[in-house]
């Protein structure tokens, strides 16, 4: 095999100028060039002929072409019949690449989620075309001026590295969450690699990005590992295909600014013209070199998300009554065993407000409004969205991908809670955990890690009355379902849902 003797200012097929050699390595040389009949910049990948990979190469790039999805650069010729054999791609001017910027620092959680999904969505098209990557790292992930996320190398780089799989699609999925990985803690789950020190472990088990770095959202920490592990913790449901992480990452809560930047406002769509999902922030207090430019342009869409994404948790949660299944404890231990009173004494306390309390969902509802489960008026209710049965999964009653789903209902002060009422409409029986958030907290948690669980109901049936062993003070009480009868309403027949007529508690 002859090495590759192209210079600069060469031409191939008498129409791409080879300017600037970029990369070389096994024998394989980048170039960016220069279509001269389109008058447009484009990126050549060029190996001898000869090259045990060569064949490999072209028909790899010639099965990319087919996937049309623009997160990824667009494969735009290929030929293996001249002097060397080489693919023509699309250009990305001004990209910078995922492995620069983690090179400066970690992402903001807000940007690596949405970089993430629009990696996952993307391979998640390639996927359904029967395509795949099998070489996702760091540098092949770009972003350019405007914001867009590239991905290069689909089927290439893994035919030029002979790579295989007999899981193609787990394979991706892992890698993904590697990235996402990355994002947020900047270590790489496994060895050290991609200019990245190893991540942490623990009892032989990688560590999340929580335990790595403090502030990563907690929805977000369970996600990374749902798709990077075997087993995910806390009986979560494993994700193994691109569809399905990017299906998870959408229904991740976007992180709220963090509290030494502030927001731009220049607006960006990506590839398939849809706002970038993420609040991108730029420094007030410690500027982050030159990714703050790049930073900056993801922000109004990511603003808008955002902005609309607490409307609906704000006024969607008093909508939606999820229920719930025999979930186990907490780890803390904080669970109560609970008796069902016919009639419960106590002074009945007033409910000040309700909201949507969905930190692995979408903040979809089902109908009605929040109001209506504590208006006294048993004729008119609340729904939770519908979901699919998923037979075989943990929490198949809620689509299989969450644990769970609930409302939290603020009391306006901080009162003793001795039981909870509930009127609940739907086939079936309902499971169900009765939180309580600290009495010292100071304004409506976001997380379910701060509520502790101080009653279970398995098999709730229409009513239940769930009486707490013991009194317990709090502000914020959370109903949290993890388990769904079958929808009553005609037009959802078969799928699971529960509506929440009314809820009474006392003191």
């Amino acid at each position: 095999m002859q090495p590759i003797t192209v210079e600069s200012g060469s031409r191939l097929a008498d129409r791409y100028r080879l300017e600037e050699e970029l990369e070389v390595s096994d024998n394989c040389a980048v170039w960016r060039a220069v279509d001269e009949k389109l008058s447009r910049p484009v990126g050549v990948r060029i190996v001898p002929l000869g090259h045990p990979r060569a064949q490999a190469m072209v028909e790899a790039a010639r099965a990319a072409a087919l996937v049309g999805d623009p997160r990824f650069l667009q494969v735009l010729d290929a030929n293996d019949d001249g002097e060397v054999v080489y693919v023509v791609t699309e250009w990305a001017a001004g990209a910078v690449s995922l492995a620069r910027l983690l090179a400066e620092d970690t992402l903001p959680a807000a940007d690596a989620v949405g970089i993430a999904e629009e990696v996952a969505g993307a391979l998640a098209a390639a996927h359904a075309a029967g395509q795949h990557h099998l070489r996702l790292d760091p540098g092949v992930v770009w972003r350019t001026e405007t914001g867009q996320i590239k991905v290069a190398g689909l089927m290439i780089e893994a035919a030029l590295h002979g790579v295989t799989s007999p899981d193609p699609a787990l394979t991706d999925t892992r890698a993904i969450a590697s990235l996402l990985y990355a994002m947020l803690t900047g270590r790489w789950p496994g060895q050290a690699a991609h200019g990245l020190q190893a991540a942490p472990q623990m009892d032989g088990r990688v560590c999340s990005p929580r335990q790595v770095r403090a502030g990563v959202p907690i929805p977000l920490d369970q996600v990374t590992m749902q798709a990077l592990v075997d087993t995910p913790p806390s009986g979560l449901v494993p994700l193994r295909t691109p569809a399905e992480l990017a299906a998870a990452l959408a229904m991740v809560p976007r992180p709220e600014p963090e509290p030494d930047y502030v927001v731009p406002s220049v607006p960006v769509v990506n590839g398939t013209g849809r706002p970038v999902p993420g609040v991108s922030r730029v420094p007030v207090a410690r500027p982050r070199s030159r990714r703050v430019g790049q930073l900056t342009r993801l922000a109004v869409a990511g603003v808008l998300l955002a902005g609309l994404g607490l409307l609906g948790w704000q006024i969607g949660a008093a909508f939606f009554r999820p229920l719930g299944g025999a979930d186990q404890p907490d780890a803390g231990g904080q669970q109560q065993q609970q008796q069902v009173a016919p009639a419960p004494q106590g002074k009945e306390l007033k409910i000040q407000d309700a909201a949507l309390f969905d930190p692995f969902g979408s903040g979809r509802t089902g109908g009605g409004a929040p109001e209506d489960m504590y208006d006294g008026n048993g004729r008119t209710a609340f729904y939770t969205a519908y979901y699919n049965y998923h037979p075989g999964t943990k929490n198949g009653t809620l689509g299989g991908t969450k644990p769970g789903t609930g409302m939290v209902f603020d009391l306006g002060s901080v009162q003793q809670v001795s039981s909870v009422h509930l009127e609940l409409l739907g086939r079936g029986t309902t499971g169900l955990q009765i939180r309580v958030a600290d009495e010292s907290a100071g304004s409506r948690p976001r997380g379910l890690d701060d509520f502790r669980s101080v009653a279970l109901e398995a098999n709730a049936g229409d009513e239940v009355t769930v009486q707490l062993s013991r009194p317990v003070r709090t502000q914020y009480l959370l109903v949290w379902f993890t388990e769904l009868p079958e929808s009553d309403k005609p037009e959802n027949t078969g799928k699971r849902q529960v509506g929440v007529a009314e809820i009474t508690v006392k003191s």
